[in-house]
């Protein structure tokens, strides 16, 4: 009889990064202009593994996410009425998603 159980665990990286000496990373000398034309600094690096083991076998996942927020200025808006939006990627010029907002008080 195999025991069954799930771990899960999810790490913040930045003070570990930072801890190794990869600071630039998380200030305004950060240089991202390969992904982006806009200013732009690391707000979000974490990183999460779950392990599952069942009668059916093991399973083992892990995702790590990256968070980017602009330096400049943002600038910020009211959407109260149904809308389109379009979720397009400049370098390939590719249209990744596109969605509708029917009532935007029930999102």
């Amino acid at each position: 009889m195999v025991p069954r159980f799930k771990l899960e665990k999810s790490y913040d990286l930045i003070e570990n990064l930072k801890a190794m000496g990869i600071e630039e990373l998380f200030t305004s000398r950060g240089n991202y202009s390969g992904i982006s034309e806009e200013k732009i600094t690391i707000n979000k690096f974490n990183h999460q593994g779950t392990i599952t083991v069942n009668e059916e076998g093991t399973e083992a996942a892990s995702v790590t996410t990256v968070g980017f927020m602009p330096l400049s200025t943002q600038i910020r808006f009211v959407i109260d009425h149904p809308f389109l939006f379009l979720i397009y990627e400049h370098r390939t010029s590719c249209l990744l998603f596109m969605g509708r907002v029917s009532n935007p008080s029930k999102c």
